[in-house]
């Protein structure tokens, strides 16, 4: 009866060992596929990143370009405005000029108050 008692042991023993043992396999495995799983996520959102990073500055040149057009052509035309019309170019600049006077003294009278 000692026998088939220890035996019975044994086999329990083993059988909690084979138990461990898978209970132990599995979780390696599930946290393996975990760490897969994180990295393909870290993955794809790194490209998402550089994806709209690069949208971004195609964006950037490109409205900056639009700007530095738009600026050559109002340059081109004032341009083509004062040598048109040279007169009335220098009455505007005149009155401008006489404009900011006025609110540069206005704005000066007012802070020495």
């Amino acid at each position: 009866m000692i026998e088939s008692t220890t035996k019975a042991a044994d086999e329990a023993a083993q059988a909690a060992r084979q138990t461990i043992d898978a209970t132990a396999n599995l979780a390696s495995d599930t946290l393996d596929r975990a760490s897969d799983g994180v990295a393909g996520i870290r993955e794809e959102a790194e490209s998402v990143v550089d994806g709209v990073t690069k949208e971004v500055k195609e964006t950037a040149r490109d409205a900056a370009e639009q700007v530095r057009d738009t600026a050559l052509h109002a340059s081109d035309s004032m341009v083509k405005y004062i040598r048109d019309e040279p007169v009335k170019s220098v009455l505007i600049a005149s009155v401008a000029g006489a404009a900011l006077v006025a609110v540069a003294s206005l704005l000066g009278s007012s802070r020495t108050r």
